[in-house]
């Protein structure tokens, strides 16, 4: 039995191709290829990675998955990866498949330790062979809108090299933490000129070896743009409208995006970095990404074609409007 590991990493479609994998989840399951719901519905199967986190080094991390699952200490954690687990396996075996595909990109958001990959490979120790695709991209458009995605979920940030930047966009690094435990690598460029016909879901495709005619491809919109005015609106308001509230997470916090999202949301006006911070992060990268081209893409020339964006990241707004929009928007959510 054959597992294909989609890593991610973020910022690379990773939504699209899991919203994919679960509408098809029934024509995939007919052709011998389970996408295990028991990991995950629609979303992310974040599981995958938490169910091997050490749980030590995340306890105290303010940690979405932990807090979302109500889990308050190591016994907690014990119990919930026990069950977990034997609920994947028990979907695995049940199917009878040749094929399982896992989805999540916090297989490299938020496994960070190698003893955690070992964890990860003697969790997929029942399969014959596992393949692990990871998508990059050019850093500075990734970290341009992982700032963006940050501020939506409701931090404060200051324009200045970020370590969660280099370690999630270290792609080099990444990938030999995972070629200590993994024979099979397969590096794929987030780009719809590298693409299998131009098309992210025709190319993951091709990395997974599904080839099923007539698969549903009807993909909304996912994590929707917000632009610079609305994030800096958002910057505001993010101290009355934080992520987690009482030890859960704020459902109030979901609203404020999609109302933000719907007014704010021009394209030609997007978040990116200062000139001079985004010009250190291709410099502190530059290393890495040679040592995947000449690894991983020896006839490409460079990884990417990588340039500065044009700086947009500042702008005045009148402390009295920014008053009176917050007054607005805590009467309209409720």
């Amino acid at each position: 039995m054959k597992c294909y590991l989609h890593i991610g990493v973020q910022k690379t479609g990773t939504t699209s191709i899991q919203k994919f994998l679960t509408q098809n989840y029934e024509k995939l399951l007919q052709n011998g290829i389970l996408y295990p719901l028991s990991a995950g519905k629609n979303s992310s199967q974040w599981s995958i990675a938490a169910i091997n986190y050490n749980y030590d080094k995340h306890k105290d991390e303010n940690d979405f998955y932990l807090v979302n699952k109500n889990i308050k200490n190591k016994d907690d954690f014990i119990k919930h990866t026990e069950k977990r687990k034997k609920a994947i396996y028990d979907e695995i075996l049940k199917s009878n498949c040749k094929s399982v595909i896992f989805s999540s990109e916090h297989l490299t958001a938020r496994l960070f330790y190698e003893e955690e990959i070992q964890n990860l490979k003697d969790f997929l120790s029942i399969f014959d062979e596992v393949y692990v695709i990871i998508y990059i991209r050019e850093q500075i458009k990734a970290i341009n809108s992982a700032y963006s995605e940050a501020i939506k979920a409701a931090n404060i940030l200051d324009y200045s090299i970020n370590d969660w930047y280099l370690n999630i966009c270290d792609y080099s690094s990444v990938i030999k933490k995972y070629e200590q435990f993994f024979t099979n690598i397969n590096v794929r460029i987030f780009d719809f000129n590298e693409f299998e016909n131009n098309d992210l879901i025709s190319d993951f495709c091709k990395a997974c070896n599904i080839n099923i005619p007539d698969l549903e491809i009807n993909l909304s919109k996912s994590n929707e743009s917000i632009d610079l005015l609305g994030l800096k609106i958002l910057e505001f308001l993010n101290n009355d409208y934080p992520f987690y509230k009482d030890g859960k997470v704020n459902p109030k916090r979901r609203e404020l995006n999609q109302l933000i999202a719907k007014f704010f949301n021009d394209k030609n006006n997007n978040f990116s970095l200062p000139k001079d911070i985004q010009e250190e992060y291709l410099k502190y990268f530059a290393q890495g990404n040679k040592y995947i081209k000449d690894k991983y893409f020896k006839d490409k020339d460079s990884l990417f074609n990588s340039s500065i964006v044009k700086e947009n990241y500042n702008i005045n707004i009148d402390n009295n409007l920014l008053n009176f929009l917050a007054y607005l928007i805590k009467k309209t959510i409720i």
